[in-house]
């Protein structure tokens, strides 16, 4: 019986060489075929080699300073590899490095591949950078391999759409089409799991130009996600880079709600305020009308001259509030032709009959909604005495911080619109202060020196 074992093993030894042989001359065959993913008179980009633990490429810096490389996104017949980096610290100039982005590949037959590099060097203690995009890329003959998308859409318009896929204790699992020719960047701000509030936990995703990939929200530490009955979360996006603009940044905030037939508090009423806010801070020059004087409005109010040429995140406010002042000429005389669009924009109710009626809300008004750029003051000092609001002002040293958590109450309180409300917290935003503003809550901090 034990000369039958030999011939056995060596059938096993035979079989295992050939493998590894045929495994070899695959991956030489690969490594041959050398593909141009990106080339410019700065570097050139190649994908040198795929294999199942990762995808290898040549970096050849043809600047006359070294430049530091790193991949953003890859993406694999339109599928982001999720976690994929391949990085160089410093490549000199004109010569030739390797780098290795370390992923466990299913598959090496694929199609296409697109993605990009971030580009970076510094001369003179100025550091510089430029995206190296590169999409679908043909790489082989095989055919693309279908990806199945899963899950519960939850978002979509022109420019992504995310579904929910699962959660387990640790994380919750979206996919992401993005569906615009530059890399998409996505982090969250907050977090909403069965109405229990979960601080930011730093998930992120980069998405390749027209491709799907993932994105995941983590639990912070000493916390676990409990089985979903429902969730709410708003996330922060940034596009990074075109083949037109390279450097181009744009972002945006989306709310993401789970399951749709779910009344979630933040959907029970509009906020007039987070709507006048972001209208007020992304105001430009297309969106204004001009009249027959040359004079500029947007939504019937007008905006005044000196606010033209910048058109700063509180030039509705102070438009608004150089009107108002138009209520005091002549103690009322011209107010028949006065205020009809002021009114019902500042006090959300129509104009009354008389100036006597109105005058209360304008006098009250008129101590926080002021046309100078000084207004702060005016306005934390108003802040400071709100029930509504809480928060520490310290208005002799010019420190403040607070938070709104009802808008309709703070607006109330005011005697002023939401919308208005929204207003003045977008002229707040020329100070630079670190605020949260959310579809029915806001925080703000700020010291001035």
């Amino acid at each position: 019986m034990k000369k039958l074992v030999l011939p056995i093993v060596v059938i096993i030894l035979i079989v295992t060489v050939s493998a590894c042989n045929k495994k070899e001359s695959a991956d030489e065959q690969q490594e041959q075929s050398i593909v141009t993913l990106y080339k410019s008179d700065e570097c050139e980009i190649q994908l040198r080699k795929m294999s199942s633990n990762g995808i290898t490429f040549n970096v050849i810096n043809r600047m006359s300073v070294p430049i530091e490389v790193m991949s953003n996104s890859i993406a694999l017949d339109g599928q982001t590899l999720y976690g994929a980096y391949a990085y160089a610290e410093s490549i000199e100039a004109g010569k030739t490095t390797e780098i290795k982005a370390d992923y466990s590949l299913k598959s090496t037959e694929h199609k296409t591949i697109s993605g990009d590099f971030q580009v970076s060097w510094e001369i003179d203690g100025n550091v510089d950078y430029f995206l190296a995009l590169y999409e679908d890329v043909n790489i082989g003959d095989n055919e693309a391999q279908e990806y199945e998308l899963k899950g519960t859409e939850v978002f979509d318009n022109d420019r992504l759409t995310i579904w929910y896929d699962y959660a387990d204790s640790h994380s919750i699992y979206f996919y992401i089409h993005n569906k615009r020719d530059v890399v998409l960047n996505i982090v969250d701000t907050d977090f909403s799991v069965n109405g229990d509030t979960f601080d930011q936990a730093g998930g992120a995703g980069i998405i390749a130009p027209n491709c799907i990939g993932q994105y995941l929200y983590g639990a912070p530490e000493g916390k676990t996600i409990p089985d979903i009955e429902y969730f709410e979360a708003n996330l922060y996006t940034f596009i990074q880079g075109s083949t037109t603009e390279p450097n181009n940044q744009t972002e945006d905030e989306i709310n993401l709600q789970y399951p749709s037939d779910h009344e979630f508090e933040s959907s029970k009423k509009e906020s007039g305020t987070y709507t006048a806010y972001n209208n007020a801070i992304n105001l430009d020059e297309s969106q204004l009308t001009q009249n027959s004087l040359g004079g500029y409005s947007y939504n019937g109010i007008n905006i005044i001259d000196s606010e033209i040429e910048w058109l700063e995140d509180g030039a509705i406010y102070r438009s608004l509030a150089n009107g108002l002042e138009g209520f005091y000429i002549e103690d009322g005389q011209y107010y028949g032709g006065w205020g009809s669009t002021i009114v019902p924009t500042v006090f959300g109710f129509d104009k009354p009959d008389t100036w006597d009626e109105l005058k209360p809300y304008v006098d009250n008004a008129s101590e926080f909604i002021v046309p100078e750029q000084s207004s702060i003051q005016s306005i934390m000092k108003k802040f400071s005495s709100l029930n509504s609001i809480d928060g520490n002002f310290d208005l002799d040293n010019r420190t403040y911080e607070f938070s709104i958590n009802d808008f309709e109450a703070t607006s109330n309180e005011l005697q002023i619109s939401t919308e208005m409300l929204g207003y003045i917290l977008a002229s707040l935003e020329e100070y630079a202060p670190e605020t949260s503003m959310q579809p029915n809550s806001y925080s703000f901090s700020l010291s001035i020196n």
